[in-house]
């Protein structure tokens, strides 16, 4: 993930900002689109030199991104193959003939609780376990300031880039 975002507010290492068009915007016929964006917070572990109407890229950590793909990818196929695996000692517990779609249904039943554990953790914590980093200073001139200041007295905010 790498975004460019305005920083609206800055203090202590800890950046409020708001996104701004991106490329998946590009093809996005909407006018109002970018005025949707909600404000977020991101970090700046490397202490760039920040300051309200900086221009800045936001990234995620190497850490949140491979936490992110165990966790997306990895988990999943785990419970798939414990799946797999069990469902042949299960059928024969249940006095019944393991087959191979005794071996799919379990397979698909890995899969299925994996799914669930993946949303319910996604939807409670997903957006806590992490933050978003500043990963570098794009422009820091006058015209966003400009942007800045319009943007709060509330009228549309031009897309700068």
């Amino acid at each position: 993930m790498r975004d460019k975002a305005l920083v609206i507010k800055y203090e202590n290492g800890i950046a409020t900002v708001k996104p701004l068009l991106s490329d998946t915007c590009i093809n996005c016929n909407s006018s109002t689109c970018s005025h949707k964006s909600s404000v977020f917070v991101a970090t700046n572990p490397k202490q760039l030199p920040v300051k309200p109407g900086s221009l800045v890229k936001i990234g995620a950590s190497v850490k949140s991104q491979i936490v992110q793909t165990i966790f997306s990818v990895g988990f999943p196929l785990i419970t798939a193959l414990i799946g797999y695996s069990i469902s042949t000692p299960l059928a024969k517990v249940l006095n019944r003939i393991p087959t191979e779609s005794t071996k799919v249904a379990g397979l698909f039943i890995g899969l299925l609780i994996a799914m669930a554990i993946v949303f319910f953790v996604s939807q409670t914590k997903g957006t806590t376990l992490t933050k978003p980093q500043i990963t570098s200073v794009e422009d820091t001139s006058s015209t966003m300031n400009q942007t800045l200041s319009e943007d709060k007295a509330g009228q549309n905010t031009p897309c700068p880039l």
